[in-house]
């Protein structure tokens, strides 16, 4: 008979569940995309309208 599987010892590291590992990828995957949409937007923001459509 083969010996009983003995869970690993607790070395103090706090392993996140599943549920909590999405959510916080998902938190940061939204922060990034806000981040890369807001900061050319405020740089467009500030450019003069005639200025940016005119042809030369």
């Amino acid at each position: 008979m083969p010996a009983p599987v003995q869970p690993p010892p607790d070395d103090g590291h706090h392993h996140l569940n599943a549920w909590t590992r999405i959510t916080v990828f998902l938190a940061l995957a939204a922060s990034v995309s806000i981040l890369a949409a807001v900061w050319p937007a405020r740089r467009a923001a500030k450019l003069d309208i005639l200025d940016s459509i005119k042809a030369e």
